[in-house]
């Protein structure tokens, strides 16, 4: 994961500041369903991907 930040006045960035651990925990105070983005990651690398189904032989297109 990478984050981007983009600051209105670069030169009032503290570099190198300490945070408390708690300053980056989300809290989901709204009760939402949480999803492990890791794990979907895994499964879907471990599905075995299923081949497309082939079109009827007998269909047409028709065009106006």
């Amino acid at each position: 994961y990478s984050m981007r930040l983009t600051y209105q006045v670069p030169e009032d960035v503290d570099i190198g500041r300490e945070y408390p651990l708690t300053a980056f925990v989300l809290q989901n105070t709204w009760n939402l369903e949480e999803v492990d983005l890791d794990k979907n990651l895994q499964n879907a690398s471990t599905e075995v991907p299923t081949r497309p189904a082939q079109p009827a032989t007998n269909s047409a297109t028709r065009f106006q």
